[in-house]
């Protein structure tokens, strides 16, 4: 069952209601995926996309350093000639939402997600949608 925000499902005589929060997760800047970038060496660097908004550049390796304030921090450096490279960055277009915490209750009884699926389950049987 996915669940929405906020959600009031009819079950014969049974009034389930489920309620989630929402919770804003948009970073502050994401990777530019039009930026490309050949080092003193030649070598190139690009952002390669994955699935569900992460990214990598394959052709660098991560490093930790101390920063200016004597803090670590992270850098790219060609995996090849040891350069940093500095890739871009831009701002979201979007803002990013994910579901926190949810309930749910059967005729205002909270109820665990188990039991709310299993209730879901024998009225769907009832009603003849059984698997």
């Amino acid at each position: 069952m996915d669940l929405k925000k906020s959600e009031r499902i009819a079950l014969s005589d049974l009034s389930a209601n489920v309620q989630a929060d929402t919770i804003e997760v948009t970073p502050m800047r994401e990777p530019d995926h039009k930026w490309e970038f050949a080092d003193a060496a030649g070598h190139e660097h690009k952002w390669r996309m994955f699935e569900h908004s992460s990214a990598a550049i394959e052709t660098c390796k991560i490093e930790d350093y101390l920063d200016e304030e004597g803090t670590v921090a992270l850098r790219y450096v060609c995996a090849e000639c040891g350069e940093v490279i500095s890739p871009k960055y831009v701002a979201p277009c979007f803002r990013s939402f994910v579901l926190g915490n949810h309930s749910a209750s059967i005729n205002g009884v909270e109820v665990t997600r188990e039991e709310g699926e299993l209730a879901l389950a024998v009225v769907a049987a009832m009603n003849g949608g059984g698997e």
